[in-house]
This record gives structure tokens, C-alpha cells and sequence, in this order.
């Protein structure tokens, strides 16, 4: 659902990216169709099917252009990590720093389906990682009442060692 969530929301603004956000939805529901069929899903799958073939006729060309692909979303979501990284460690995150953060997570997840193993460049999952724990740090914090802490905290440091250990 987030993924077509922030499909939607993409859709005139980067299409491209819209594009690869159903994909990857598709590519999960594809898999939770398999393990827990029903005619619902079966129908929703059916339905963004459709989408993606008149997305496909829309973008044409782009496409096809290796360019467009895993190096366009990365690029994209890394904007998007950048922006939100930059105001938290300035010191303004905010709600909107947190949804930045969660997007960024999101369209990072969504580069897993470049690859036939489904995994992520190590350093995109520590982004990954690191985007969510940000969100959620900085939505705990604004609903405590406090400042959220700027930058990167002591759970980053055990994320970058949990990552040399791997």
C-alpha cells in the first residue's frame, strides 16, 4: 500500500518513478497472492496490471534506457534522503522531515526489484535502515513533546557496526 500510496502522489510529478513504485507493488502482491490466494487480490493485481500497460505506452521509450532504471531511482531517492537529512542534522526536522525520511525509505525499498536476489547494495540498506530509524525517531519525538535529536545518534554508530560485522 505505500508504495501505491506514494505512486499516486508521484504520478504527474515523476512518472517514471510512479512507474517503478507499482511495479514493486505488483512484485509483492504477486508473492502474497501466491501464499494466501484470493479473488480480491487477484482483482487489485488484474487492475494495476492495467495501469502499468497504459503507464508503459505513456513512457515509452524511457523504459527501455538503462538509465532509467536502478540509477534513476537511486539518484531520486537519494535526493530525497539528502533534503531530509540535511534539515534533521541542521537541527529542523520536523513532521515533514520524517515523511521525507519514510518516502526515502520507500523508494529505496523499491530498488530491490533490480536484482534478481532481491537485496540491496550494502550501503542502501544501511540508508534504508537508517531512514526509517530517523522517521520514527523524529515522530517519537515530536509526539513526546522534545526536540528530536539532530543527526545521526548512537543508533546509527550500532547500525555502522552491525554492518562491519556482516
Amino acid at each position: 500500500k505505500p508504495y501505491l500510496t506514494h505512486a499516486k502522489q508521484l504520478g504527474k510529478f515523476d512518472p517514471l518513478v510512479a512507474y517503478y513504485c507499482r511495479c514493486y507493488a505488483v512484485q509483492l502482491g504477486v508473492q502474497a497472492h501466491k501464499e494466501a490466494p484470493s479473488e480480491e487480490g487477484k482483482g487489485v493485481l488484474m487492475a494495476l496490471l492495467d495501469r502499468l500497460e497504459a503507464d508503459k505506452r505513456e513512457l515509452g521509450a524511457r523504459l527501455d534506457q538503462d538509465a532509467n532504471k536502478a540509477p534513476y531511482v537511486t539518484d531520486f531517492a537519494q535526493k530525497i534522503f539528502d533534503q531530509a537529512d540535511g534539515e534533521d542534522r541542521a537541527g529542523a526536522a520536523s513532521r515533514t522531515t520524517a515523511r521525507s525520511f519514510y518516502a526515502a525509505s520507500i523508494f529505496l525499498n523499491i530498488l530491490r526489484q533490480f536484482r534478481d536476489d532481491g537485496a540491496l547494495e550494502p550501503e542502501l540498506e544501511q540508508k534504508l535502515k537508517y531512514a526509517k530509524w530517523k522517521a520514527a525517531d523524529i515522530n517519537s519525538a515530536l509526539k513526546e513533546g522534545r526536540k528530536p535529536a539532530a543527526g545521526p545518534a548512537a543508533a546509527e554508530a550500532a547500525l555502522a557496526a552491525d554492518q562491519a560485522e556482516a
